[in-house]
């Protein structure tokens, strides 16, 4: 053409309807661009499905969307995206009744044991967030041919240990994880799925079923700790066969999370948790990006904040170069991973628990417990959480040497509110303020 042309460009976003009712604010500009970009990076990782990234398979991967879920959870407080997730991942059967690593999919190079026991985890999540058991009851037969894998030939170890099947790819995490004949973070990321799932069945009437489960937990606990549990070092080994040295930071965590050995909690967080979250000299192998989550997650939990906030500043604040979180810490435009995937987009959760202090203690936010941790340099921090209950808001700032927190809970929620030595209980929910 030799005349003008006139372009009219149009830009047309495809993503997920979410309201998005979540609020965080704190007198740390960082932390609130850091969160701004968690939120983004959620969004465009939701379509008609939970995906990975936009940008390159856009699959739903499991291990991926059960972070996503709780982001979710705490961003906008919707369910439906991970049901259906949920019951796209069980159309589709892998070996022995596995599931698939995503779905829907062809790819049958994608089946990891690792992750069908996270499948199994996420019956319980849908669960905690709204109460409802109607899903685990669906699924359960689906879950049965999960547990029957792990009981079959190619799963056990002539030790009664679960096993590296070489027939098949062991996840676990993007790090180098001891993956020999008998890895420990396998045994304990199954003790870790029948633990969650106990009380789904009680909920769901399901008592024999729950009673099964228990039996199939002791059991396997026992021999975890007859055999992969160092008592003279007061840690897990990275294997059955590993050499010494190998020991992770991912069993340690998972250890906190099952709770077999409660006596050596304190050393394993101060050997492994807080040395990973600083930074410092650590062997054995350490938290990918990804599963950082469920390290942040319980030293959190333990009243860590200067920590894991130090740490969150250390490896999200190169990610704002984007406005997005990346595959893994690091990423360039020349390669080398993505810079959007919400399986980094944790942070979104942490915040609000650490900061603000609101921390779910019961299914369906029946109850919770808002405890902030006022850390130093921080002159405020506020979170709202929307729950299926309605939104939960807290807010702190340091008035001189005081700190005046001021919570509202939605009615019906019994919420226990601490701050420092004081504690108030809301038994069905409403406002307080206190001082301290």
């Amino acid at each position: 053409s030799t005349s003008p042309l006139t372009l009219r460009l149009r830009l047309r976003t495809g993503i997920y309807p979410f309201t998005m009712r979540v609020r965080f604010a704190c007198s740390d500009p960082l932390l609130e661009s850091i969160q701004a970009a968690c939120a983004r990076t959620q969004r465009i990782c939701s379509g008609d499905a939970y995906v990975d990234t936009p940008w390159r398979e856009q699959a739903q991967w499991w291990g991926d969307a059960r972070v996503q879920a709780a982001n979710t959870f705490h961003l906008d407080g919707d369910a439906r995206l991970l049901a259906r997730g949920i019951r796209s991942i069980a159309g589709q059967d892998g070996p022995g009744g596995l599931t698939y690593g995503h779905a829907p999919t062809m790819a049958y190079n994608c089946i990891l044991p690792d992750f069908s026991l996270t499948w199994m985890l996420t019956l319980r999540d849908h669960w905690w967030q709204t109460g409802d058991a109607t899903l685990v009851r669906e699924q359960w037969p689906r879950a049965l041919r999960i547990l029957g894998y792990f009981d079959g030939e190619h799963a056990r170890h002539r030790s009664g240990l679960l096993c590296h099947d070489r027939r098949l790819w062991l996840f676990e995490d993007w790090s180098t994880l001891w993956k020999g004949e008998v890895p420990t973070f396998l045994n304990l990321w199954y003790l870790h799925t029948l633990h969650a799932l106990i009380p789904c069945l009680l909920a769901a009437g399901m008592r024999r079923d729950a009673a099964a489960l228990k039996r199939r937990y002791a059991a396997h606990a026992r021999l975890c700790l007859a055999k992969l549990w160092d008592r003279k070092r007061q840690r897990w080994l990275a294997g059955l066969d590993a050499p010494k040295g190998e020991e992770s930071v991912h069993d340690q965590t998972l250890e906190l999370l099952n709770g077999l050995v409660p006596k050596a909690h304190d050393g394993l967080v101060r050997d492994f948790l807080l040395p990973f979250l600083r930074g410092e000299k650590l062997p054995g192998a350490k938290p990918s990006a990804f599963w950082s989550y469920y390290v942040l997650l319980e030293a959190g939990r333990r009243g860590f904040a200067a920590e894991c906030l130090a740490f969150i500043r250390r490896y999200w604040e190169p990610m704002l170069a984007s406005g997005t979180t990346w595959e893994d810490y690091t990423w360039s435009e020349d390669g080398g991973g993505t810079a959007s995937h919400a399986w980094t987009a944790h942070p979104c959760v942490h915040f609000p628990q650490i900061l603000a202090g609101i921390r779910q203690q019961a299914p369906g936010w029946s109850a919770v417990e808002i405890a902030p941790q006022p850390i130093a340099g921080l002159d405020h921090a506020a979170a709202l959480v929307p729950s299926p209950r309605g939104d939960i808001s807290s807010r702190w700032e340091r008035r001189g040497h005081r700190i005046h927190l001021a919570v509202s809970v939605p009615k019906g929620m019994r919420a226990s509110v601490r701050l420092g030595d004081q504690r108030k209980l809301l038994p069905a929910g409403g406002k307080i303020v206190l001082e301290g």
